[in-house]
């Protein structure tokens, strides 16, 4: 099956309950429009410092949201930017681009040698890094990309990279806002000793909202499903990783589906697609008032395929929040695990608005009814998923799981605090692990 850029429709998850308008909470920028661009907009406010990391099944102590605020995304208002680059032969690049032509990314990489972004600030109304031949060997670390609007009708925020069968990718400490994504479809590396790693990036508002020309258009319908990951047709490929991503976004500014998507995508026996350490914060819908939602935060499984297409993924230790319609899932697939994973969710929106798309915490369902679904296991899970919509709790669904084990219904109610908690007791682990998150320039 082969997948229309952005288009994923045959899975649904769907509630009905009741919401209203949003604020903004993650310290993200309004869209910008060429010349000149606007500065970033404020700073998150701080609190003091939160306790520790609460025990599994027992509530987190009382304190602030978190530990330290959210870096604001960085303002490039003030920079200087070339033109779009056309990369023709491999090397080592650093500079400022931008297009203002939602046609045109600001990087088009024409060769198959191997090339690196580096300390680069990217802006543009389209993609920001495109491969237009197959092969690319790509690695992009400690830069920076701005989508933004494409001011033209019809036409979504462009990806920050999107790669057709490249070889090689590597994606590291980058700050990334207002962009539709990473997006690699196929691949045509030699397995064993090219992959597809995308680590310890900061990511804010992930968007497929439908331009207007001016604005965005309020019709989710009219939206693009994008990720912030999404792996379409990379079949059997050792050593792929995503982990230690820091992702938020925020209602009313944002339309993601999947944060990260594997479809029709597989790692192998010895070597799964490793999803691991993620901080995942926020999925909605355009319009989050709306009943009608199919997106979340780490989507493990989806797609119908022959065989070995969709499987062999180990998604563990990840911290998702708020994603409303779930928070982990298998939808498709064999030989998949998840454990060690926290999940919470208010399922209130910042203006303390019920979430009316919300659902469950983490769930196992054969949707497409694939004879081969099967060894699905899931251990050692916390989850804490509040339905005020409809005045219950949904922590875990497992009707197609293989082995459950060790999952706990979180021991109290899921607060703001709880939710503050836990981002600061990840971002402790992340320092003890010496792990630094976004650009080091």
């Amino acid at each position: 099956m082969t997948l229309p850029y952005g288009r994923q429709r045959d899975r649904r998850l769907i509630v009905v309950g009741l919401c209203c308008l949003t604020v903004a909470v993650c310290g993200s920028m309004p869209a910008a429009v060429l010349p000149p661009l606007p500065a970033a907009a404020s700073t998150p406010a701080a609190g003091t410092p939160a306790a520790g990391t609460p025990a599994a099944g027992t509530p987190a102590a009382e304190g602030s949201r978190d530990e330290r605020p959210r870096p604001a995304p960085l303002d490039l208002s003030g920079l200087r930017f070339a033109a779009p680059l056309v990369i023709t032969e491999g090397g080592t690049y650093s500079g400022n681009w931008e297009s203002a032509n939602p046609d045109v990314p600001a990087i088009s990489i024409r060769t198959d040698e191997p090339v690196m972004i580096r300390g680069s600030h990217l802006r543009s109304r389209g993609h920001l890094i495109e491969g237009v031949i197959d092969g690319v060997d790509l690695t992009v670390i400690d830069s920076t990309a701005e989508g933004l609007n494409p001011s033209r009708e019809g036409r979504v925020p462009g990806r920050f990279v999107i790669l057709r069968n490249p070889s090689r990718v590597l994606i590291e400490r980058n700050e990334l806002n207002g962009t539709s994504g990473i997006r690699l479809e196929g691949y045509t590396g030699n397995r064993g000793d090219d992959t597809y790693r995308i680590l310890r990036n900061r990511v804010t508002n992930v968007d497929g909202r439908m331009s207007t020309g001016t604005g965005f258009s309020s019709n989710d319908s009219d939206a693009e499903l994008v990720q912030f990951v999404q792996f379409v047709q990379v079949r059997a490929v050792p050593g792929i990783e995503v982990s230690w991503n820091d992702v938020c976004n925020e209602p009313g500014r944002s339309r993601v589906e999947d944060v990260v998507s594997v479809y029709v995508s597989s790692g192998t026996d010895s070597s799964p697609i490793s999803l691991q350490d993620n901080f995942i914060k926020g999925a909605y819908p355009v319009d989050p008032m709306s009943d009608q939602y199919s997106g979340g935060g780490i989507m493990l499984g989806d797609g119908v395929a022959d065989g070995s297409g969709v499987g062999n993924v180990d998604a563990s230790r990840n911290v998702i929040v708020n994603t409303t319609n779930y928070g982990m899932a298998v939808s498709a697939g064999q030989s998949m695990r998840m454990s060690g994973n926290r999940l919470f969710s208010t399922g209130l929106l910042p203006n303390g608005a019920a979430v009316a798309a919300q659902n469950v915490g983490l769930y196992v369902w054969n949707i497409h009814q694939q004879p081969d679904f099967g060894d699905v296991e899931v251990f050692d899970n916390v989850a804490g998923w509040e339905r005020p919509n409809q005045g219950d709790r949904n922590d875990f669904w497992l009707p197609d799981v293989s082995t459950a084990t060790a999952n706990e219904s979180y021991n109290g109610v899921v607060t703001d605090k709880v939710i503050g908690t836990e981002y600061s007791s990840w971002l402790a682990r992340a320092r003890a692990a010496g792990v630094t998150i976004g650009p080091r320039v």
